[in-house]
């Protein structure tokens, strides 16, 4: 089932996804299985990133994979809230 993935990251800011651009990141996810976007900005409390995805378990395997095991020592990110996709409608 499609899902739509919002996480909030207190705290972060647009130097700190810059960084992970430059690092690759970006690049890496495009060919991530079961990946299929990324929206994502600056709220009052920190950083929201909007992703979809075949799956809870396509996103947690790329996470674990790929995020986890870069980010500082002792980091704890909070936890992201998943939704199923029901509607979807694109431009055209």
């Amino acid at each position: 089932m499609t899902v739509i993935m919002i996480h909030d990251l207190p705290g972060m800011n647009r130097d700190g996804i810059d960084g992970i651009e430059r690092a690759g990141v970006f690049n890496e996810m495009r060919s991530a299985p079961g990946f299929q976007g990324h929206w994502s900005g600056e709220t009052e409390a920190g950083y929201r990133v909007i992703e979809l995805w075949d799956s809870r378990e396509a996103w947690r395997d790329w996470f674990n994979g790929t995020i986890e095991p870069n980010l500082p020592p002792g980091t704890q990110l909070p936890p992201p809230t998943f939704i199923e996709m029901y509607v979807e409608v694109r431009p055209g």
